[in-house]
């Protein structure tokens, strides 16, 4: 049975990137900052617990997705940001 937890957390995890890529494509078009609502909001805005929250930024952002500073987002690789956003449209 454990096994079975362990193979839907990796699915449950890729819809999260996919989740959080629609987000920032929405709110930060390419080239410009979007100032970040707080963590509790983005959580609930993505209806996801905090610490997925904090995990995609920072994979997101150490991948060159996104620049971060302090509050602010700049989209860096936008195709990468659309495919995981068509992940979350099928």
């Amino acid at each position: 049975m454990a096994s079975g937890a362990n193979l839907e957390r990796p699915i449950e995890y890729s819809r999260t990137g996919s989740l959080s890529a629609v987000y920032f494509l929405a709110h930060a078009p390419p080239g410009s900052c979007y100032t970040l609502p707080t963590h509790s909001e983005l959580t609930a805005l993505l209806n996801m617990v905090p610490e997925l929250v904090s995990r995609k930024l920072g994979e997101f952002y150490r991948q060159n997705f996104i620049g971060l500073h302090k509050r602010s987002v700049q989209i860096l690789d936008e195709g990468a940001l659309l495919r995981l956003a068509g992940r979350a449209q099928r």
